[in-house]
């Protein structure tokens, strides 16, 4: 029924589609960017990592939130930033399609395997994407391969200075998400090896009571106040989804909208839900309008959506998925 809907809106694509943001893919998503939550913070973090782009320090930022929150879109958003700041750097000869993004989950296990295996992976992951090492390169790489170091930080260190100065002298630069972190042991660790090294590094942890625990719990003493950044994400009220939602249209159709904005914010309440939550009522809600028998387009009223149906059908629309659990 979304294609239906796209064709009776008359729209360029889907506003509610249920998917990560990534303008590193497709720069048009920055159009979607809403200053709403934690995103309020998202371009002074990413000024942040832009400035250590230009300035070649290490940056890591942790981004904690609950499920369907935007952790992933945001981490594209900052490498995007990140890359731009690199970019915009005099003679650096960097070539923004030589980005390299290491994504990564970590399972729960010991903070420093989790850490070893991903930086033992960032090697054949440059090489697949046509990055040459030079000798230097291969042999710290083999060292590390061949047995896993007593000094973990130190010999991770090493590996990624080498591997981030090769890549720079050929135009080329390394960013990393790692996803799903459980321990705060892993961001300590990740701070030691990252120090001095031109990169930027994106956690996410899901914001649970165990995370908060495990991880968040006074966090900033793991990490290094003055090369990182946390970021926290939490669920939008009904003002807050309103703008995402009339943002959203407004990226996609040309016409007015079908619904009253005062309409959808009262439907949405005081009741605070993540935004993915946000975005398939209200592609339940669009596609529901749409009748496929007898296919009209806007703005034909037949497709314009009452106050009273919009703030009557959205809160059941929310109770029918909750009992589908």
């Amino acid at each position: 029924m979304i294609d239906e809907a796209i064709a009776a809106y008359e729209l360029r694509g889907f506003p509610y589609a249920r998917r990560e943001l990534d303008p590193m893919k497709d720069d048009q998503d920055l159009r979607l960017w809403c200053p709403v939550d934690g995103w309020q913070t998202a371009e002074h973090v990413g000024d942040f990592v832009a400035e250590r782009a230009v300035a070649r320090q290490p940056a890591l930022v942790v981004i904690a939130g609950g499920s369907g929150t935007g952790r992933t879109s945001l981490a594209n958003y900052l490498i995007h930033r990140w890359a731009a700041g690199r970019a915009s750097a005099p003679d650096n000869g960097f070539d923004p399609a030589k980005l390299i993004v290491a994504n990564g989950r970590m399972d729960d296990y010991s903070a420093e395997a989790q850490l070893y295996d991903w930086v033992l992976g960032l090697y054949p992951l440059a090489y697949t994407k046509g990055y040459e090492p030079n000798e230097s390169t291969e042999e710290v790489f083999d060292m590390l391969t061949e047995s896993k170091p007593a000094a973990m930080a130190a010999a991770l260190q090493k590996a990624l200075l080498k591997l981030t100065g090769d890549l720079a002298s050929k135009g080329w630069a390394l960013a990393g998400i790692l996803e799903d972190v459980k321990k705060q042991e892993l961001l300590a660790l990740a701070n030691r090896s990252l120090r001095y090294v031109d990169s930027l590094l994106i956690t996410t942890v899901e914001d649970t009571a165990g995370n908060f625990d495990a991880v968040l719990n006074n966090v900033g003493a793991a990490l290094d106040a003055n090369a990182s950044q946390l970021v926290r994400l939490g669920e939008l009220d009904g003002p807050e989804a309103r703008e995402v939602i009339v943002r959203r249209w407004e990226t996609y159709a040309e016409g007015a909208l079908p619904f009253d904005e005062q309409a959808v914010e009262d439907a949405f309440g005081k009741k605070r839900r993540p935004v993915a939550r946000v975005l398939v009522l209200m592609e339940l809600l669009l596609t529901g309008k749409v009748d496929v028998d007898q296919p009209v387009r806007w703005p034909d009223s037949r497709l314009k959506f009452s106050n009273d149906e919009v703030i009557r059908r959205i809160p059941y629309l929310d109770e029918l998925l909750l009992a589908g659990r």
